[in-house]
């Protein structure tokens, strides 16, 4: 298999990408060996000439579906990319670069571009052959390829701490793990009430009042420091889960109060997502002993993940507690949760799995 990571914009953080895919049809696209040569197809169009203006012309071409010259075809082997080693791929070349680092990797992903091309080959334990694509005309023509059976590798990691907390996901893992057919079930069935028009515009004004009270902070931020603080992406943070709680949970969580104390749930569940992408990026780009036995970092990300599934389904209850409260001939419009309750083919466990994915995802991205 090859993995095909699409970037719309290269300096996209990876991480950020894969929790977007949730609420998008798909950022990244697997393959077996056919799609594989259809990257070497795009390798070799783009690498047959220096120059950039051949290379946009090219790209061009592909996505218009010009006619191939599959004589001219590259193998696999022969997109370029950091150096490779046996058994580890290019990690010793990652960890010796300079503009490495776990938290500003968009810098490294860059570089990779800058110095081999829109198309760079990466070989990875964990994830095997590995493509890099940056241009939108071929990021556009794989999807494409792709379009009836997307598939990506799960953040393994995550998957089996899901999948041993059997009592709780009951095997139900999630648009953010799964692929295949359980993948297309759930995603079919939310497209709909996620991206309705009508639903959207339900939370318009309150999605603007909490943009109006972030501005109000921002300004009290100028005023106070005539600046932001260093910790002002922290206040993003808050704002996100201001946003999205709006929408999952269907109330604000108070996330933008200006004494918010440390041990609230709002800052809870921004803390453990902060804890839970650092600590994957580490164990998901670093040798996988974690499969034989709970490493350190293993055993990190398993707590921070049960702590915010703590506090995160503690506010899933106390909504579904609110709904089922709520007077039966009232005229209100029904709120996203419920819509989603009410969608044939869809169990509780797939709502609550979604939900708290949503909030995973939405604190971060």
């Amino acid at each position: 298999k090859a993995i095909i990571f699409v970037f719309q914009n290269p300096v996209i953080n990876i991480i950020q990408a894969m929790m977007a895919a949730i609420l998008n049809k798909t950022w990244m696209t697997g393959s077996q060996f056919v799609r594989f040569n259809t990257v070497s197809l795009v390798h070799s169009r783009y690498h047959s000439t220096s120059s950039v203006l051949n290379q946009q012309a090219a790209a061009s071409a592909i996505a218009q579906g010009s006619a191939i010259d599959r004589s001219s075809v590259k193998p696999p082997s022969a997109i370029p990319g950091p150096r490779r080693v046996p058994f580890f791929g290019c990690v010793p070349s990652m960890f010796l670069d300079k503009d490495f680092d776990f938290k500003r990797i968009h810098i490294y992903w860059n570089k990779l571009i800058a110095t081999y091309g829109p198309i760079v080959r990466m070989d990875l334990p964990a994830f095997g052959p590995t493509v890099l694509v940056s241009d939108p005309n071929v990021g556009e023509t794989l999807t494409r390829i792709t379009m009836d059976d997307p598939w990506r590798p799960s953040m393994y990691s995550l998957k089996k701490i899901r999948t041993d907390a059997v009592e709780y996901y009951e095997k139900k893992l999630g648009l953010l793990i799964e692929n295949g057919e359980e993948w297309k079930r759930v995603r079919t069935r939310v497209q709909t009430p996620m991206m309705k028009p009508k639903n959207v515009t339900a939370y318009l004004p309150q999605m603007d009042q909490v943009a109006l009270d972030f501005l109000d902070r921002i300004a009290t931020f100028q005023k106070n420091y005539g600046e932001m603080p260093n910790t002002f992406q922290h206040e993003i943070y808050k704002w996100a889960l201001e946003s999205v709680s709006l929408v999952a949970l269907n109330r604000r969580m108070g996330c933008l109060e200006p004494n918010l104390p440390s041990d609230s749930e709002a800052l809870t569940l921004i803390t453990e997502t902060n804890k839970i992408f650092e600590l994957l990026s580490r164990i998901e780009f670093g040798p996988h002993l974690w499969r034989f036995f709970p490493t350190p970092a293993y055993s990190k990300l398993k707590k921070s993940h049960n702590e915010f599934l703590r506090v995160a389904h503690k506010n899933i209850l106390e909504t579904e507690a609110r709904l089922k409260a709520k007077d039966p001939s009232s005229e209100d419009e029904l709120t996203l949760m419920e819509i989603l309750l009410l969608t044939p083919g869809l169990t509780r466990r797939d709502v609550v799995t979604l939900i708290l994915d949503m909030l995973l995802a939405g604190i971060d991205t």
